[in-house]
């Protein structure tokens, strides 16, 4: 029975224009329009495979003319440019925040500087370099703010004691420290015992004098000049007496009156600082 249901089950056949009801047959018209419209997507296809080797041909084209961002494998992360670049962020010859024209930028400040020889100038380059350092400094900027301010809450909250553990009166802040930092710078205590130099003045004599002379070998060491010949240790330089000014600091007055000033005025107060 199965089988004889099986055999029964009528078989699809090919549709061709043969075995069609004349009605539905195509005529000559659709045939041709058929024809007309795969010829069409045929040549669609082509188009858009010759526009796409044109694009290529163009970027690689535009890839051997475009400016290379460093010359002679020389490395930006860690060169001098880099590091003369975020200088000027922070000393706001170029701006921290806002808009800004590379172009000018470079022309102004480094067209004639041998450190930027080998990264010569392309916009999409110091454009993406200088935001990058920009980005940097500020969020930098940000943190140490509100670690300044975090420090100022502690102090408030923990204000320093007078003594040490000892009941000794702290050396660190006191005006001793910073009268004999300049006495020492001037020479003051060559030929004198500690003992008798503890006596010329008042804010010497509140400390014991075996404190006292302890400081005078302490600071006398660190004012030394640390020699770099031979294998000798190179030991971090520290700042005692007068500490020389940065660039910004010494063209304050005529700089920084205001932020509206040419960037072309800011290099002359450079030029001649």
């Amino acid at each position: 029975m199965l089988a004889a249901n099986k055999a029964a089950k009528p078989t699809k056949k090919a549709i061709t224009n043969c075995n069609m009801p004349r009605g539905k047959r195509k005529t000559d018209a659709e045939k041709e329009a058929e024809r007309v419209a795969k010829e069409a997507a045929k040549l669609k296809k082509a188009k858009e495979r010759e526009e796409a080797k044109q694009r290529k041909a163009a970027e690689k084209a535009a890839e051997k003319e475009k400016v290379p961002a460093a010359l002679n494998n020389e490395k930006y992360a860690n060169s001098a440019a880099r590091a003369q670049i975020a200088q000027d962020i922070i000393d706001d010859y170029i701006p921290k925040t806002g808009p800004f024209d590379s172009k000018d930028i470079f022309d102004t400040l480094y067209a004639n500087d041998e450190r930027f020889k080998n990264f010569p100038y392309s916009k999409e380059t110091y454009d993406r370099r200088i935001n990058a350092l920009r980005n940097g400094i500020n969020n930098n900027l940000q943190e140490a703010y509100e670690d300044h301010d975090a420090v100022l809450e502690d102090l408030l909250k923990y204000p320093p004691q007078d003594k040490n553990i000892r009941g000794q009166l702290r050396w660190e802040g006191s005006a001793a420290e910073r009268l004999l930092e300049q006495d020492i710078i001037d020479k003051l205590n060559q030929g004198v015992a500690p003992a008798a130099f503890q006596t010329t003045r008042n804010e010497y004599l509140l400390f014991d004098l075996d404190v006292f002379t302890k400081q005078i070998h302490q600071v006398t060491k660190a004012l030394k000049p640390h020699s770099q010949k031979g294998n000798q240790h190179k030991r971090k330089k520290r700042h005692y007496g007068q500490k020389e000014l940065s660039r910004k600091e010494r063209v304050e007055d005529e700089l920084y009156q205001t932020k509206n000033r040419s960037l072309k005025s800011k290099l002359v107060a450079r030029r001649n600082k």
